[in-house]
Parts: C-alpha cells; sequence; structure tokens
C-alpha cells in the first residue's frame, strides 16, 4: 500500500510525501507433533489443528481416508494453510490391531441316552462379533461313557480362546419284555424230558430305547430255549435283559413237566386219542370238555409238523403224510398243555 503524507506549517505552505506500507505474511502454521491413531477393529481420525502467527488455529486437511477397517499401519499427511500462501505439513500414523481374543463362552453338558451330536456353538468377538467355534474331536457319540470337546473360537486377525464341553452318553432307561405264564405240562409215561417248541418259552415284545441289549436265561446258554429238554418236574425260568447301559430288568416263570401213565390219564383230562396206534390217514383227538385248543402234531426230535385250531369236541387230523414211527399230540389250552404219544403204523 501508499500512504500519502501532507505536511502543512500553517501558514499556507505544504510539502507532501509518500510512505509504502507491505504486509506480507511469510510463516508457515507451526506444524504440530501428531499422536498414533489407534484401534482393535476399525478407526476413525478427526482433522488435526495447528496454531499461525496470523491466522490463528488453522485445521488440516488430506487427501488420505480418515476412516480404516483392516488391520495394519498407516500414514496420513496433514497440510495446514494459511490462507497467506503459506503452508506447513504433519504426519499422523494410524494403526489397526485388534489384540483382544474372543470371550470363551462357559458351555453346557450335551448329554444323551443312547447317542449325542453336538453342534458347534458360539462366541462374541469384539471385532468379528459372532464366532463360530471348530474342533477336531467327533461331533457324534454312541457309546456308553463320558467325553470332551475343546472348542477354538479364532477372530480371524490372530486371536483365539477355547472352551471344552463335557459329553455324557448314559442310558438309565431299562429295557421291558414279556414272558410266558406258569404252564403245566403233561408227558405220557416212557417220556423223561420234554422238548420246548420254538420260541414259546423265549421273552416276547423286548424293547429298549437304545435298542442295544442282550438277553440271558438261567438254565441254559444262548438268547432262545428252542429244542431245549425240560426234564420231570418243576423249573423255574428266569430271563433277564441287560442294555448298554448296564440297565437289566429280570421276570420268571414256572414250567412243571408231569407224567401220565396212558390212557387212564388222558382221559382223566377228558383227552383221548384214538385209534393208537394208527393205521390209516386220520387220527381222532376227543377234547372232551376242553375250548379253543390248538392241536398240534410233535416228531420225536421235538419238531412241530402241523397245527390245527380245535373245531369241536372231536376233531380229525390228516396224517397220511407221516411216515411210521413215534409221534406225539400236544393238546395246547390257556396255560396248560397236554402231550400224548401215539405209534403211525
Amino acid at each position: 500500500y501508499v500512504i500519502t503524507w501532507t505536511f502543512a506549517d500553517g501558514n499556507g505552505n505544504s510539502s507532501t510525501a509518500t510512505q509504502n506500507v507491505v504486509v506480507d505474511d511469510v510463516t508457515a502454521p507451526v506444524a504440530p507433533t501428531l499422536t498414533d491413531a489407534t484401534g482393535e477393529c476399525s478407526v476413525t481420525v478427526t482433522a488435526p489443528t495447528a496454531e499461525d502467527n496470523c491466522a490463528g488455529t488453522v485445521t488440516g486437511t488430506t487427501t488420505d481416508p480418515l476412516t480404516y477397517t483392516t488391520q495394519g499401519s498407516y500414514v496420513i499427511t496433514w497440510t495446514f494453510a494459511d490462507g497467506n500462501g503459506n503452508s506447513s505439513t504433519a504426519t499422523q500414523n494410524v494403526v489397526v490391531d485388534d489384540v483382544t481374543a474372543p470371550v470363551a463362552p462357559t458351555l453346557t453338558d450335551a448329554t444323551g441316552e443312547c447317542t449325542v451330536t453336538v453342534t458347534a456353538p458360539t462366541a462374541e468377538d469384539n471385532c468379528a462379533g459372532t464366532v463360530t467355534g471348530t474342533t477336531t474331536d467327533p461331533l457324534t457319540y454312541t457309546t456308553q461313557g463320558s467325553y470332551v470337546i475343546t472348542w477354538t473360537f479364532t477372530d480371524g486377525n490372530g486371536n483365539s480362546s477355547t472352551a471344552t464341553q463335557n459329553v455324557v452318553v448314559d442310558d438309565v432307561t431299562a429295557p421291558t419284555f414279556e414272558i410266558s405264564e406258569d404252564k403245566e405240562i403233561l408227558i405220557t409215561t416212557g417220556q423223561t424230558e420234554y422238548i420246548i417248541q420254538g420260541d414259546e418259552f423265549d421273552p416276547k415284545n423286548v424293547i429298549d430305547n437304545c435298542t442295544n441289549y442282550t438277553v440271558s436265561n438261567n438254565l441254559f446258554e444262548g438268547t432262545t430255549l428252542e429244542g431245549k429238554a425240560l426234564s420231570v418236574g418243576q423249573h423255574t425260568i428266569i430271563w433277564t435283559v441287560t442294555d448298554a447301559g448296564e440297565n437289566a430288568i429280570s421276570h420268571s416263570f414256572i414250567v412243571t413237566i408231569t407224567t401220565g401213565t396212558g390212557c387212564e390219564d388222558i382221559s382223566r383230562n377228558n383227552i383221548i386219542v384214538y385209534p393208537n396206534p394208527v393205521t390209516g390217514s386220520e387220527i381222532n383227538i376227543d377234547l372232551g370238555s376242553l375250548n379253543g385248543s390248538v392241536i398240534e402234531i410233535i416228531s420225536v426230535t421235538g419238531n412241530m409238523i402241523k397245527a390245527v385250531e380245535q373245531t369241536g369236541v372231536i376233531n380229525t387230523v390228516d396224517v397220511g403224510e407221516l411216515s411210521i414211527g413215534t409221534y406225539f399230540v400236544r393238546v395246547r389250552n390257556n396255560a396248560k398243555v397236554y402231550t400224548l404219544k401215539f405209534i403211525k403204523k
């Protein structure tokens, strides 16, 4: 600028002089020392300020991003301009560094009687949010016992935590089954034992929640009494079913084997078999007052050849296909069984 000065002496005389005025800011803002901007998941920075001799407080500007969400280190260059052509710069470090592992959960026991299948649990992480656990242990268990699964929760940024989960497979439910009622079986004189037919004395309707069980009895080895011989007398048969969890249940019944003396004993039970010996193709079984019986023809080895339902008092059974030999007529009526011998000639 130019200032014109006038100097007057008061007597009508004056002179002038000019003075140049120069306002020229040549001092840049004082660049600040900026602290690092840090965060675990993301960092968003705000513009810093610098002090200028003329402009006072000056806000920095930058062409770099202001928000960072990816793990790593970055540098922002800030510029502070005073509006008079003077500027200064400062750099600011930005560090995104997740150092916090997911919060390991407290896991409840996974239990079951027959089998247990677990699903992956989750944990909460400060950056990743919900994290699903992983494991190298099996997820399904079918054998009785206790197991431990180790779950690992990883946030994807190098941090992880672990939690253990107990798995218990424990069958506490016993099996159920049905057995025969007490029975009395009459065999004829000359017989010393009764051959058990089929599954007549085996357990029926065995049910177990886990379907893995063993069946045993107190008289013979094996899971069936088919073909076993019971001597004359009283026999207590005890069946026991034990499951994989060692839950056992037992039921018992009594089978009494008695002998008769031929036709007299047969008549006392109102049962008569004739003709005996049989030379034709038919044999008659007079059941007297019995009703609802099943008539079976049995070989001497205990094999059932045929079975027919009672049709009346006198029942005619075709035995024409039988070869010469000794056979038995077995009459089943409710809980009682009557056995009578006949000869085919």
